[in-house]
Protein backbone atom coordinates (compact mmCIF):
# COMPACT_ATOMS: atom_id res chain seq x y z
CA UNK A 1 0.00 0.00 0.00
CA UNK A 2 1.49 3.48 -0.72
CA UNK A 3 0.22 6.95 0.57
CA UNK A 4 -1.09 7.84 3.87
CA UNK A 5 -3.61 5.69 5.36
CA UNK A 6 -5.77 7.26 7.60
CA UNK A 7 -8.98 5.86 9.66
CA UNK A 8 -12.21 7.29 8.34
CA UNK A 9 -15.04 8.00 10.86
CA UNK A 10 -18.44 7.92 9.47
CA UNK A 11 -21.36 8.78 12.30
CA UNK A 12 -24.39 6.41 12.73
CA UNK A 13 -23.46 3.11 11.51
CA UNK A 14 -24.73 0.23 14.15
CA UNK A 15 -24.51 -2.69 12.66
CA UNK A 16 -21.66 -3.04 9.46
CA UNK A 17 -22.10 -6.13 7.00
CA UNK A 18 -18.80 -4.37 4.98
CA UNK A 19 -18.10 -1.19 4.25
CA UNK A 20 -16.66 -0.77 0.25
CA UNK A 21 -14.38 1.61 -1.17
CA UNK A 22 -14.77 2.86 -4.74
CA UNK A 23 -12.05 1.63 -7.10
CA UNK A 24 -11.08 5.19 -7.15
CA UNK A 25 -10.79 5.68 -3.60
CA UNK A 26 -13.34 8.49 -3.46
CA UNK A 27 -16.19 6.81 -2.13
CA UNK A 28 -17.23 4.67 0.52
CA UNK A 29 -20.23 2.41 0.56
CA UNK A 30 -21.57 0.99 3.67
CA UNK A 31 -25.08 -1.31 3.82
CA UNK A 32 -26.70 -0.55 6.82
CA UNK A 33 -30.44 -2.36 7.63
CA UNK A 34 -32.52 -2.49 4.62
CA UNK A 35 -30.63 0.77 2.66
CA UNK A 36 -26.67 1.19 1.43
CA UNK A 37 -25.09 4.45 2.42
CA UNK A 38 -22.99 6.20 0.28
CA UNK A 39 -20.18 8.61 1.71
CA UNK A 40 -17.12 10.84 0.40
CA UNK A 41 -13.88 10.16 1.42
CA UNK A 42 -14.14 12.92 4.14
CA UNK A 43 -16.58 10.59 5.70
CA UNK A 44 -20.04 13.23 4.65
CA UNK A 45 -23.51 11.14 3.54
CA UNK A 46 -23.80 12.29 -0.04
CA UNK A 47 -26.77 9.80 -0.63
CA UNK A 48 -28.79 7.00 0.28
CA UNK A 49 -30.04 3.86 -1.48
CA UNK A 50 -32.90 2.38 -0.75
CA UNK A 51 -34.67 -0.80 -2.33
CA UNK A 52 -34.14 -3.73 0.21
CA UNK A 53 -37.45 -4.98 1.70
CA UNK A 54 -34.88 -6.79 3.84
CA UNK A 55 -31.67 -6.85 5.26
CA UNK A 56 -28.73 -5.82 2.98
CA UNK A 57 -26.46 -8.57 3.07
CA UNK A 58 -23.72 -7.38 0.43
CA UNK A 59 -22.66 -5.02 -1.68
CA UNK A 60 -20.22 -4.53 -4.18
CA UNK A 61 -18.39 -1.77 -6.57
CA UNK A 62 -17.81 -2.93 -10.46
CA UNK A 63 -14.18 -2.80 -11.44
CA UNK A 64 -14.93 0.74 -13.26
CA UNK A 65 -16.52 2.22 -10.02
CA UNK A 66 -19.65 3.28 -12.42
CA UNK A 67 -22.36 0.50 -11.14
CA UNK A 68 -23.13 -1.17 -7.52
CA UNK A 69 -24.31 -4.45 -7.35
CA UNK A 70 -26.38 -5.44 -3.63
CA UNK A 71 -27.89 -8.38 -2.66
CA UNK A 72 -30.53 -8.58 0.17
CA UNK A 73 -32.45 -11.18 2.68
CA UNK A 74 -35.29 -10.17 0.80
CA UNK A 75 -33.78 -12.60 -2.16
CA UNK A 76 -33.53 -9.74 -4.54
CA UNK A 77 -29.97 -8.65 -6.36
CA UNK A 78 -30.52 -4.61 -7.36
CA UNK A 79 -28.06 -2.72 -9.79
CA UNK A 80 -27.21 0.94 -8.96
CA UNK A 81 -25.35 3.49 -10.96
CA UNK A 82 -22.40 5.38 -8.61
CA UNK A 83 -24.57 8.09 -7.61
CA UNK A 84 -26.92 5.94 -5.69
CA UNK A 85 -29.72 5.62 -8.74
CA UNK A 86 -31.41 2.39 -8.74
CA UNK A 87 -30.92 1.29 -12.42
CA UNK A 88 -32.96 -2.56 -11.41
Amino acid sequence: LEGDLSVLEVPYIYWDWGSHWSPNGRLILTPVNRRLHLWDSSGNLMTTLEGHTDWVVSASWSPDGRLIVSTGADGTLRLWSANGTLLR
